[in-house]
């Protein structure tokens, strides 16, 4: 019987031994799949697209900061101290520091520096020339002279060109791009067209002709100008143009830093809400 028993306890010890150490072995996978885990989610949340979300996110909440500084007032100069403090009090910011640290990941951003443009509606075609980027480009005319159409030729830093062109004989709108034909958006006079959003207007409604859209693909702007403006008898054209002056705040430049075990980055963000890109 001594045996018997001596043979059981043993077998109980042995059981017993062998249940803590699969209990060990257990625990000491499930902490490692537990820590690769949390690395993975933090690096796929700033890898990849994940940095590009970080980078569009920002730029929406500065737009709107933006936004609100010019509604708040008609001032550049105070417009651009609403930007400033918005950052100073962490309102810009600091919800995307405390956001990603807790998935150990150090996101930060600063205000770097801002631009002015002006902001004007001109009646006299004649004199249209601009040779920086815009937020808003439309015109508008009553009647153009038919013996000269109107073309506003537009130069890029390349020195690639377009040519819109509006015919008030045959009435054609057309788009005449630097290296692919020639498109026709419009066969009756248009009397209005926008160049930030590619859309015109007939007697028919707003239409949209995607090849309108020039400054959305310009690198940058070199000239804007307009030929045969004199035979524009009625109309104007509005304009918002980063040119540095003081009528109202145009564009927003931040530092980025972005940095987590798979991604190591630094840049400046240029936002200029509205503008073609």
């Amino acid at each position: 019987m001594a045996r018997v028993t001596d043979r059981g306890q043993a077998l109980l010890v042995g059981a017993v031994v062998l249940a803590v150490a699969f209990l060990g072995l257990a625990l000491v996978l499930n902490g490692a799949i537990y820590e690769t885990t949390l690395s993975t989610e933090a690096s796929e949340d700033v890898s990849g697209n994940g940095l590009v979300t970080i980078q569009d996110a920002v730029r929406g909440d500065v737009a709107t900061v933006i936004e609100r500084a010019v509604n708040r007032s008609s001032a550049a100069g105070d417009q651009k101290a609403y930007v400033e403090a918005a950052f100073e009090e962490g309102r810009v910011g600091a919800n995307y520091t405390r956001q990603y640290a807790e998935r150990d990941v150090l996101v930060r951003v600063s205000y770097s520096d801002s631009r002015n443009g002006s902001v004007g509606e001109d009646p006299d075609f004649t004199t249209l020339s601009f040779s920086d980027r815009m937020r808003v480009f439309r015109m508008t005319f009553n009647n153009l002279d038919g013996s000269d159409p109107l073309t506003v030729s537009f130069e890029d830093t390349d020195g690639s060109e377009w040519n819109v062109t509006a015919d008030g004989d045959s009435g054609e709108l057309t788009v005449d791009p630097p290296s692919e034909p020639e498109v026709t958006c419009a066969n009756s006079e248009p009397d209005y067209v926008d160049f930030t959003n590619g859309s015109y207007r007939t007697g028919s409604g707003i239409e949209r002709c995607p090849a309108l859209n020039v400054l959305a693909h310009m690198d940058g702007v070199n000239s804007i100008e307009a030929h045969n403006g004199s035979h524009v008898s009625s109309g104007s054209y509005r304009y918002f143009v980063n040119d540095g002056t003081d009528d109202r705040i145009y564009q927003v430049s931040v530092d980025l830093v972005v940095y987590s075990e798979s991604i190591d980055y630094e840049g400046t963000l240029r936002v200029a809400p509205g503008e073609p890109r």
